[in-house]
């Protein structure tokens, strides 16, 4: 049995049970994951003026996922 991935799997990363320390200074909790590589977050708090603990969701994507600190909550 072989699988295959398609272009969209490989954008994928799993976030669940984790914040994340974005580059940008971002603290966030992901939510959902939307497609094509990018998750529905929640800031928490960082260092970025507009994007600060109780602001609206955001979308964050693959590239910030990898260069992220995750730190695991369970």
């Amino acid at each position: 049995m072989a699988f295959f991935l398609t272009p969209g799997a490989r954008k994928y990363r799993d976030v669940r049970g984790h914040v994340l320390k974005l580059p940008s200074g971002i603290i966030c909790v992901p939510l959902e994951y939307r497609g094509d590589g990018s998750w529905s977050a929640i800031p928490v708090g960082g260092t970025h003026r507009m994007y600060g603990a109780g602001s609206w969701d955001i979308a964050i994507y693959v590239e910030d996922i990898d260069n992220a600190e995750r730190i695991d909550v369970g």
